[in-house]
């Protein structure tokens, strides 16, 4: 007898022993009539599909010969005969009954239609019974033909069964790279193009093996399918997953279209590029790849490129004609993350430069940018390139409203020397002199010094960094009064030494002859201030001072002069580096003793404010 369920548990058995790959009860199971294209409700897996996913070729083989063969004697032994349904249940009353007891009913309908109600009740009883006899058969005949594969009937079985994951036994053995089991099923005619519920083809989740990436193609595969989620091809997805071996086998099929796309728009080239498979992505260039399609995040493949800091693979896409897009800021990228290397490389690529004058969304162009990151070493290859193409690129540069950026985005001392440093080196000297002008796009004051790099540090109480700038060479008249006013009244700490230093340096306060006038509100600090403003304003410089003032003044004449003159920059000897300003490199060669260069260099004569926050 063929039950529903004598044939679930037989088919659960199978697939047990499957699982666990012992061939004698597999081989057992099937010769019980267990079915290896069965669909199990448990796991949703044929036996089959459970076979290429453990990767037992032998047991594989067994269950397609099964379903291929099922008449071979291997799989007859012991089998029940299907074709014999029979019931084990008889309605009570009804063992008596014969097929004759049915004819003379219906030869005799005037006996029923008579007084014989015992022959009546009877016949309704025999009508019912075979009535559902019929009924219950044909739905077990039904049932045992659509679902266990209609052995009853002698059809074969499919050994490519789609399971309830709509994947094929191919799918299994693909995904886990089982090559032989591959090798196996597609010589056993599966079809290599079969998609599972997101769209994917065996090729797709075996894209990361190479021999079954090989096979299936050999079979037919279809190297351009695409899922249906994301629009992937099997080669976006191995160039994903890092397989160069499985990319450069599909890269060898004719059908390939190395130009294609997913739904980002994302093309090999830009995939292989962001997924650092480097030689996929020259063999992609090599061959012609478009270079300068965008996704739909709007990057090419040299953004991406430069994002890896590539420079081999970003010189060969700018050599093939690849072009910069300006919302990429590939200048700032580099710079905010300290890539100086492909920095120059784009840089010695940009005829005209033109990536030095574009603004990024926070409004900074690359050499603004390299002041607030305080990354010197770019700032000054940046401005020594455009210094080689001349000084109209300088220009444009605004190298002044640079370095008064400097100054309001220093968090110390030394970082601001070493990038102020470099601003001076190539600056023609109008940065530490009186401004001619007073339009500034960082400075708005009515007074026309306001906009001085000496007036920025004060109002921003940064004193030293305005020492710095005196000693450096910075103008007097560039203190504007209305910043000394500023000083006055806020009295940040070292103002005391600051005031002191810029009167040895010959600047004139203008102060109280008379304390009587001042202010009632004035606080004690503020008038131990102004006395000492009046004492040291009505008291000579000395000697030694003003002659350390007169040298320096005809020093930075000299070198102003040199540079305003028609001998090229690149000549002068005094261009301040890191570690030395121009006046310094002058003074030192003055050949005087050190104790001297000291006074007129770092004015050891004076507390330094510098010192005092460097400590």
């Amino acid at each position: 007898m063929y039950s529903y369920t004598s044939t679930y548990d037989l088919n659960e058995r199978l697939l047990n022993a499957v699982h666990s790959g012992n061939y004698d009860h597999t081989l057992s199971c099937l010769m019980q009539g267990a079915k290896a294209s069965n669909i199990s409700l448990t796991c949703g897996r044929t036996a089959l599909g459970t076979a290429a996913l453990i990767g037992d070729v032998e047991l594989l083989e067994l269950l397609i010969q099964s379903c291929e063969e099922p008449d071979l004697d291997i799989f007859r032994e012991n089998r029940p005969n299907s074709s014999e349904i029979e019931l084990d249940i008889t309605p009570d009353g009804m063992d008596c009954l014969e097929w004759e007891d049915e004819f003379v009913a219906d030869s005799d309908t005037d006996s029923l239609n008579g007084n014989d109600e015992h022959m009546k009740e009877e016949f309704t009883s025999l009508y019912y019974y075979y009535a559902k006899t019929f009924e219950i058969t044909g739905s077990i005949v039904s049932r045992i033909e659509s679902y266990f594969g209609g052995r009853a009937s002698g059809k074969k079985q499919d050994p490519h069964t789609i399971d309830t994951r709509s994947m094929t036994p191919l799918h299994y053995a693909a995904a886990c790279g089982h090559s032989e089991c591959v090798r196996l099923l597609l010589e056993h005619g599966a079809d290599a193009n079969k998609i599972d519920s997101k769209g994917c083809t065996p090729l797709h989740v075996g894209s990361e093996y190479n021999e079954v990436t090989r096979l299936l193609l050999k079979f037919g595969a279809n190297v351009n399918s695409k899922t249906f989620h994301m629009g992937d091809t099997p080669l976006h997805l191995a160039l994903r997953t890092r397989c160069p071996m499985s990319a450069k086998i599909m890269l060898q099929s004719e059908l390939i279209q190395i130009n294609e796309t997913n739904d980002n728009a994302e093309t090999y080239l830009m995939c292989a590029i962001a997924n650092e498979q480097y030689d996929i992505a020259m063999e992609l260039i090599q061959r012609g790849a478009r270079l300068n399609l965008q996704d739909k995040e709007g990057y090419t493949a040299l953004y991406y490129a430069v994002v890896q800091n590539n420079i081999s693979l970003t010189t060969s896409l700018l050599e093939h004609g690849a072009r910069r897009i300006t919302p990429h800021y590939l200048l700032h990228y580099c710079i905010a993350n300290n890539m100086p290397e492909m920095l120059k490389l784009l840089l010695n690529r940009d005829t005209h430069l033109n990536s030095l004058f574009v603004r990024n969304q926070d409004g900074f162009e690359p050499i603004s940018l390299a002041i607030v990151t305080h990354n010197y070493e770019m700032l000054q290859h940046m401005l020594n390139l455009a210094w080689i193409r001349g000084p109209s690129v300088l220009n444009l540069l605004r190298l002044t409203d640079n370095f008064l950026l400097a100054i309001q985005s220093a968090e110390n001392i030394k970082n601001f020397i070493n990038i102020a440093r470099i601003l001076l080196a190539y600056s023609d000297g109008t940065i530490l002199r009186p401004p001619k002008s007073k339009h500034s796009i960082n400075v708005l004051c009515c007074e026309s010094n306001c906009n001085s790099a000496l007036t920025k540090a004060l109002t921003l109480n940064k004193l030293d960094i305005a020492e710095f700038l005196l000693k450096e060479g910075a103008d007097l008249k560039q203190i504007c009064h209305s910043a000394v006013n500023y000083l006055r009244n806020s009295l940040p700490m070292g103002c005391k030494e600051f005031f002191k230093l810029t009167i040895y340096m010959g600047f004139q306060y203008p102060f109280y002859k008379s304390l009587n006038t001042s202010s009632p509100d004035w606080t004690n600090t503020r008038c131990e201030l102004e006395h000492e403003l009046r004492f040291l304003c009505t008291r000579p410089l000395s000697l030694q001072m003003l002659t350390r003032n007169c040298i320096r003044w005809k020093l930075l004449h000299k070198f102003h002069h040199l540079t305003n003159s028609t001998v090229e920059f690149s000549c002068q000897q005094y261009r301040a580096t890191i570690t030395k300003s121009s006046l310094q490199q002058m003074i030192e060669q003055l050949e005087i003793p050190k104790c001297l260069q000291t006074y007129l260099i770092d004015f050891n004569d004076c507390d330094s404010i510098m010192r005092q926050k460097q400590m």
